[in-house]
């Protein structure tokens, strides 16, 4: 399943994120760009979309894809304070924005999971 997360003018996507995107378009001059709901499964490109949606939505300063150059399974065995050294103005609300979906995934495919009877 995909939810939604920004919306941003197609002329600021770096190429390689292009190519992988799956777009559901809305008019000429915007693009959606819809992440995976777990934060595991994310590619190198979907955290950078992630990042630049959490750059966006909040104001951050720019975030360098450098720092980040790694899947969702990399970004799970981040602590907070490897977030903060390579964001340090805003590197504890992505630390948390992404513990939120990580627990929220983590949570409903609990859900999902047949129930054992004895």
């Amino acid at each position: 399943m995909y939810t939604p997360m920004f919306q941003m003018h197609t002329s600021v996507w770096p190429s390689e994120v292009k190519s992988n995107q799956e777009y559901l378009s809305k008019d000429s001059s915007h693009q959606f760009y819809a992440l995976p709901e777990d934060p595991r499964s994310w590619s190198r490109e979907e955290v950078f979309v992630w990042l630049l949606s959490m750059q966006n939505q909040h104001s951050l300063p720019p975030i360098s894809s450098d720092r980040f150059h790694m899947n969702g399974k990399a970004l799970c065995l981040m602590n907070v304070e490897m977030f903060v050294q390579r964001v340090p103005l805003g590197g504890k609300l992505l630390y948390k924005d992404f513990q939120m979906r990580l627990s929220s995934a983590l949570y409903s495919s609990k859900n999902l999971l047949p129930h054992h009877t004895q």
